[in-house]
């Protein structure tokens, strides 16, 4: 994604991401499963 986009516009992708799936082990109450995990933001 680096190639196509600002770095900056990749971390914010990324953190967002990583928020999104934090708010969603917290709130429901799950364990993070990472096998599930799309990798290409």
């Amino acid at each position: 994604m680096l190639s196509r986009r600002h770095s900056n516009v990749v971390a914010r992708a990324v953190a967002n991401k990583l928020a999104r799936i934090a708010w969603a082990v917290l709130t429901k109450h799950t364990v993070y499963d990472a096998s599930h995990l799309n990798l290409e933001v």
